[in-house]
């Protein structure tokens, strides 16, 4: 079993309020900085995932979530990590 988990999308739901503002582009800027793709997503993006999931490309993919969300999840400063990091602080 797999699964899609878009992150912010350009639809109805998500972006009526800010179009209720005299500019809604100033109240979705702040959005679109938090993404490493500088933009919300489109519903066609996400919708090019469940394709690949339902493919035989995806033969061994079990027990996926598939983040669709433009790179939100991405820590400002990147991954962080070098080559031949683990990730685990040595501090701890």
């Amino acid at each position: 079993m797999n699964c899609v988990c878009p992150g912010t999308i350009d639809t109805r739901v998500p972006l009526w309020a800010p179009r209720l503002w005299p500019d809604p582009e100033s109240a979705i800027r702040p959005c679109n900085r938090v993404r490493a793709l500088g933009r919300i997503g489109k519903p066609e993006e996400v919708a090019g995932a469940v394709p690949y999931l339902g493919s035989p490309m995806s033969s061994f993919n079990t027990g996926s979530a598939l983040v669709v969300d433009g790179g939100r999840l991405v820590p400002a400063d990147g991954m962080g990590l070098r080559e031949g990091d683990t990730g685990a602080n040595p501090q701890e």
